[in-house]
């Protein structure tokens, strides 16, 4: 399958999942999406399986992040530790009180 096909069908394609259920009146959430999807390529023909495959290289190949891999680690390990309850987080009112308070003095 040529790579220039599927580009042109992920340009040219509304993926705007959201809005275009919203405008069907079908609400469906993530995790539903997600299992129809998963449906849908057990039952594709290998063809078309190729097709979203490539479809979702060139999407992930788009999609780079402006964020380094060390960044992305540590904003993955930190997220953890919040989880976790090993952190605590601030809200934006709680740092800019603070900041206040310090350069306010």
């Amino acid at each position: 399958m040529d790579i220039n096909f599927v580009v042109n069908i992920f340009m040219n394609v509304n993926l705007n999942i959201e809005s275009s259920y919203l405008y069907k009146k079908i609400e469906m959430t993530s995790t539903a999406i997600r299992k129809k999807v998963h449906e849908y390529i057990d039952e594709a023909d290998v063809s078309i399986v190729e097709v979203i495959y490539k479809l979702l290289e060139v999407y992930r190949k788009a999609n780079n992040s402006l964020m380094t891999d060390e960044q992305q680690d540590e904003i993955i390990k930190r997220s953890i530790q919040y989880k976790n309850g090993e952190v605590k987080g601030h809200t934006l009112a709680e740092v800019q009180n603070r900041l206040k308070r310090k350069y306010n003095s």
